[in-house]
């Protein structure tokens, strides 16, 4: 850097005899000029070749526009354009939304390969409030499309369900490991000291790394002084760092969808307060396409999202009947579709009698109340004691590809007497009841999947419809 343009020449011509006494080349095509105010210089040469002028460099993955007000602006639209680029290159191996990977195994594959693509570099800078809003965005709506969910889907919902913390915790995650990093650094370290001294002495300008850093460390219940002071290992501040961003951004996403009408069914009690984990519906169904077509509908159903008249009537601009096209007989809501509607009585019966067989041999709780039966079948049956069903199949040790976010397991014992057996004998296959929470779980998928078909059938017979 240099304010005139016989200092930059000089300062290049210095940087070439060095580059000539360690016996290595400039590159001339990678070298740019710019100026942050005034216009840049002309002739500036490097090897007697005149270096292009350009309002745009690239530094650490970090490319700025100088000619504009926001510099990052184009940097934060290129982020988003890498990360669809990236998903889009593991579509090979299904990672795409309906008839895809299990969402547990291809979210697995996007933090471990789209993530740290879009968000590299991102902690050494600061970013605005609106341009972190846009990351956070374009990872909501991936999330979203992975879990084959519609786009008026809650934004609490699509978290919960994925085991999946918002993109800001992710980054105030690498700015806080990025501090304790400095705070690690030797002590006569120049970084380290100008840390050091700007959190003591206190920053003139509140927007600077390291005042935002602090208050954002604060905001969690960090002491990031003490830890310049004393400096913890690497593990133990990641994980001190991890444990803090992880239980608050999860704590905040269960009060706020607490609020939301649409996750009145949504078992918010069973999930974890303190980290992120994926629900049951998604590490039931296992790694069958089949099983996941059917799981997303049941999982439009648990979030709200799913379209009955009830719904439609609050959101129409005009006033229309929230009663149920069918039967007629009262309000459309999720409690009548799932439990009361007598057209859809046929599609009821032959999963509900399989369901109640099982669930009575196995001692697990049967809500007589409409609305938590409805409860029950969207979220997953429990065991007297309040677990989940599914704690039976994890004591067996057999293992389950849903076990494994969707990986290949080993295959557990299947139940040789069959589903319909247990209705009147107790459970005496070889397996015990290691492979029945699977099964009550894909009992519930392909209930919500019928219930939808012959909703959508009776409707176009209504309407007059093509069924095809």
């Amino acid at each position: 850097m240099s304010p005139s343009k016989q200092a930059i020449q000089s300062l290049l011509d210095e940087a070439v005899l060095y580059a000539k006494r360690q016996r290595y080349r400039l590159h001339p095509t990678k070298s740019i000029i710019t100026a942050y105010k005034d216009s840049p210089p002309d002739n500036i040469e490097l090897y007697t070749d005149p270096i292009p002028v350009s309002s745009t460099l690239e530094h650490l993955g970090i490319q700025r526009n100088l000619s504009c007000i926001n510099p990052l602006k184009n940097c934060i639209e290129d982020r988003i354009s890498l990360l669809r680029r990236t998903v889009r290159s593991f579509m090979n191996v299904g990672l795409h939304g309906q008839n895809g990977l299990n969402p547990i195994a291809a979210i697995k594959l996007i933090n471990a390969y789209a993530l740290p693509r879009m968000t590299y570099g991102l902690a050494a800078v600061n970013i605005s409030t609106k341009e972190e809003a846009e990351l956070a965005r374009a990872h909501r709506n991936l999330l979203r499309e992975i879990q084959s969910l519609p786009k008026n889907t809650a934004k609490e919902a699509i978290y919960l369900l994925s085991g999946t913390l918002p993109l800001e915790a992710e980054l105030d995650c690498r700015r806080l490991s990025l501090a304790g990093a400095v705070a690690r650094l030797p002590e006569n370290n120049p970084l380290r000291v100008m840390a050091i001294r700007q959190m003591s002495l206190g920053s003139p300008n509140p927007h600077s790394w390291f005042s935002r850093t602090l208050a954002l460390a604060r905001s969690y219940g960090i002491d990031l002084d003490s830890n310049f002071l004393n400096p913890m290992s690497k593990t133990q501040w990641k994980r001190e760092v991890k444990s803090k961003v992880y239980s608050q951004h999860q704590q905040q996403l269960l009060i706020e969808a607490t609020k939301k009408s649409s996750l009145h069914f949504m078992d918010l009690h069973s999930l974890s307060q303190d980290r992120p984990i994926a629900h049951r519906i998604w590490s039931d169904c296992g790694s069958d396409p089949a099983t996941m077509h059917k799981t997303a509908y049941r999982a439009k159903m648990l979030t709200g999202s799913y379209l009955l008249q009830e719904t439609l009537a609050k959101s129409s601009m005009i006033n229309k009947d929230p009663k149920c096209e069918l039967c007629h007989n009262e309000s459309e809501d999720m409690v009548h579709f799932i439990t009361t509607c007598p057209i859809l009585q046929i599609a009821r019966d032959s999963e509900t009698k399989q369901l109640r067989c099982i669930i009575e041999q196995l001692g697990c709780q049967v809500p007589n109340n409409r609305a938590d039966l409805t409860r029950t079948i969207l979220n997953g049956f429990s065991q007297p004691d309040g677990s989940h069903i599914a704690a039976v199949e994890s004591q067996s040790g057999s293992t389950n590809p849903s076990n494994n976010n969707g990986s290949r397991g080993s295959r557990t014992n299947e139940c040789s007497g069959g589903l319909r057996n247990h209705g009147t004998n107790a459970c005496t296959c070889s397996g015990g009841f290691s492979n029945h929470g699977t099964n009550l779980s894909k009992l519930c998928s392909t209930l919500c999947l019928k219930l939808h078909e012959c909703r959508q059938t009776q409707l176009r017979k209504i309407h007059s419809l093509p069924t095809n």
